[in-house]
């Protein structure tokens, strides 16, 4: 069950929820400095130091490179029941000055980095937004070192600090995708004199709560986490386009936050005691001006299953899909998403198609008409072929080949192993009934 928690919150930035007890406050040495990045200070930029190095030689992507020499990293100060010492709040910024509209604060999903931004950035700073990727307190390459927490609260009250501390108090707009949209309904209720106006991507707000795990289980789930192959299989579930996206390019960005010393620490006091239940919360953004972009093809939030929750929270909301999209829009259609958040800032209409009609119906349907959906879908899943010859490439190419090339001998092997799984299916069914 923690393995799948894991594949999906790895993937979309779906959370394990609360439990009903809060966790305790973990201890740490208070540190006065900011040491897990390189040279930093204030108004500082420097590669994290865990990262300089093999790390970076390793990306293959310019925009990784160009975004991770533009990490700043600066003191922000929290309520003394959250941190014995300083913390910093990690970002990168486009080089716009302070304009007319509200600067764009996005804010990523579970368990990632502002790194998540990299294509989305340099198109929004072509645009002329004033934007800032910040990492959510916790993931991210932000110091933690002097923090007795990342709870819900410490997250609320690290990007209230990033708010008055760094943008001076000036009313932002909140861009949040996945989880990052908990992240914005949470701290709209708490603050709603910050926030002028909130995008929703592919949002996460409809899923409270889940079962406590015991730490011994936390924290080998964590280390699992970690790994490259849970990584390569959430890899595949975020893209429309996997052979474009699901690169192993893009696991090793992934993984690059991991490095930060204390980010285990950090994920086991989030899974013990962290988690959001917002959804009594979302029709409160109807208050300001919100939109919502969902990737018409996401495999893990389905918009035929959330989207109609978000429309009737938010009926007065803009709403778009973003067309040959998974669950990422911000890395595979990051010109797309540009034009529409530069567009919803300025107050101009927001292109695409609005037409989410056939997925609200979809979530409206009877009991019956539900049933007989699923029977079809069952069915379709039956009639498919174990093995398609037609598709090549892949690990069992060469199986397929040989089938290819010698059907009647294949056919004969998938008839003795049939007939070898069904006998020994036989001889364990009536094991247990004789036992």
């Amino acid at each position: 069950m923690l393995g799948a928690l894991l594949l999906v919150g790895s993937a979309c930035g779906i959370a394990c929820g609360p439990s009903m007890t809060a966790a305790p406050m973990r201890t740490r040495v208070p540190s006065m400095a900011v040491p897990s990045v390189a040279g930093a200070k204030t108004d500082s930029m420097a590669v994290p130091s865990y990262v300089a190095g093999a790390k970076m030689d390793e990306m293959a992507e310019a925009a990784t490179i160009a975004m991770l020499k533009k990490l700043e990293s600066l003191p922000v100060t929290l309520p003394l029941a959250m941190a014995a010492g300083p913390v910093s709040a990690s970002f990168v910024r486009t080089a716009v000055a302070s304009g007319g509209t509200a600067p764009l604060v996005v804010l990523h999903g579970f368990d990632s980095s502002c790194l998540e931004f990299r294509r989305l950035l340099p198109e929004l700073e072509q645009r002329g937004v004033e934007a800032y990727a910040l990492d959510v307190f916790g993931w991210g390459f932000a110091d933690t070192s002097g923090a007795l927490t990342v709870s819900v609260e410490a997250k609320r009250a690290h990007l209230y600090a990033f708010w008055k501390e760094v943008l001076g108090g000036r009313p932002m707009a909140l861009a949040g995708v996945s989880l990052g949209a908990a992240v914005i309904i949470d701290f709209y209720a708490a603050h709603p004199e910050a926030v002028a106006s909130a995008a929703l991507i592919d949002p996460q707000g409809f899923i409270d709560g889940a079962p406590p795990v015991p730490e011994p289980l936390a924290r080998g789930g964590i280390k699992v986490l970690g790994s490259w192959p849970l990584r390569s299989a959430a890899n595949q579930l975020a893209y429309f386009d996997t052979a474009v996206y699901a690169t192993d390019d893009a696991i090793r960005v992934g993984l690059l936050h991991c490095a930060r010393p204390g980010w285990e620490d950090d994920s086991v006091d989030w899974l013990l005691g962290g988690g959001y239940s917002v959804s009594p919360l979302v029709p409160r953004l109807a208050a300001i001006n919100t939109l919502v972009m969902w990737g018409r093809q996401d495999k893990i939030l389905p918009p035929e299953e959330y989207a109609p929750k978000f429309k009737a929270a938010l009926p007065a909301a803009t709403f778009r899909w973003v067309e040959e999209c998974g669950h990422s829009p911000h890395l595979e259609q990051p010109a797309v998403l540009a034009d529409a958040l530069a567009a919803f800032l300025r107050g101009e209409a927001v292109g695409g198609d609005a037409d989410f009609s056939e997925v609200v119906a979809l979530a409206n349907r009877t009991p019956v008409e539900l049933a007989q959906a699923r029977l079809a879908a069952m069915n379709a899943f039956l009639d498919r072929p174990l093995l398609d010859t037609n598709e090549r490439g892949g690990p069992l190419e060469p199986l397929k080949a040989w089938v290819r090339t010698d059907p009647e001998t294949a056919q004969l092997a998938a008839s003795v192993v049939a007939v070898t799984f069904f006998a020994l299916l036989f001889k364990a069914a009536v094991g247990v009934f004789v036992h």
